[in-house]
């Protein structure tokens, strides 16, 4: 195993282009059958023990039906039970509905945010029939640095029509942290006017570190072996070829583990390729 470091600036709306880790930050919003809200700080909208009207929000276990017109349907998280998922009904005015910090990442690194976004409303009910129509919703992500006065990345979902089902989308963005950076502020915009429609639900945001895909192979290309022990003393010379998808220059750091769960650094082990001798 191997570690690797380099720099190049990214920011578009999508996905990494390389191999991203597990998460690092994730918000699923919890379970349970009784409704709650945000902590303090984390959305400018008001908070409803019930149905949320315009400019209001809850967190819930799932939808409300049809008493506006919206779809019954479960959170987006796979395999809890009761899972809840935040649920905005836009605001009057375009504006920030939804903010939160996220800690621990790592300088002047690639990471990749993603969120998963319902458009509640159901196609051909009410909202279709007024002046109009049903106000589709639109959403902003946005990616600041802890000071709150550096946009690192940004990009937005586009108009979201309502659809006869629903339909959860995964949104992603990808940026890089700056030197002496570890905390980066999320923010949620509703690009949308209230009224008739824009009203949707937000589940499992993450952050996950993006790097390059990395093929690590021996001198006759195989990325694994398998050994008897009448075969020690083993030497063989291992490579590893990122595909550059990400980061244009790279720092290797060779790891070693008995038990694939516990890694540690090889001294000295600081090339694309490693030497390895033993039994």
């Amino acid at each position: 195993m191997f570690l690797f470091y380099s720099q190049k600036s990214s920011g578009q709306l999508g996905f990494c282009s390389g191999n991203s880790g597990d998460p690092i930050f994730t918000e699923d919003f919890g379970t349970g059958i009784a409704n709650n809200s945000l902590p303090a700080g984390t959305t400018t909208y008001f908070y409803s023990t019930g149905y949320p009207g315009d400019g209001f929000y809850t967190v819930s276990n799932g939808t409300f039906g049809n008493a506006f017109d919206w779809h019954q349907t479960q959170d987006h998280t796979l395999g809890d039970v009761d899972g809840k998922c935040l649920i905005v009904n836009a605001a009057a005015s375009p504006g920030e509905f939804y903010r939160t910090i996220v800690t621990g990442l790592c300088e002047t690194t690639t990471y990749e945010f993603s969120a998963w976004v319902l458009n509640l409303v159901i196609a051909n009910s009410f909202c279709s029939t007024v002046p109009g129509g049903t106000i589709p919703i639109n959403v902003s992500f946005e990616i600041w640095d802890s000071t709150d006065t550096n946009l690192l990345a940004s990009g937005d979902t586009g108009n979201i029509v309502e659809l006869s089902s629903p339909n959860w989308q995964e949104y992603g963005l990808v940026f890089q942290t700056l030197m002496g950076q570890n905390t980066v502020i999320l923010k949620m915009i509703n690009n949308g006017l209230g009224g008739c429609g824009n009203d949707l639900a937000i589940d499992d945001i993450e952050f996950k570190s993006c790097g390059d895909t990395v093929i690590v192979s021996d001198l006759a290309n195989n990325d694994t072996e398998s050994l008897c022990s009448s075969q020690a003393p083993f030497n063989t010379t291992l490579t590893a070829t990122p595909d550059f998808s990400v980061y244009n220059s790279h720092f290797y750091q060779w790891q070693s583990s008995t038990d694939s769960s516990t890694w540690i650094s090889i001294p000295l082990a600081n090339d694309s390729t490693y030497s390895f001798y033993g039994s």
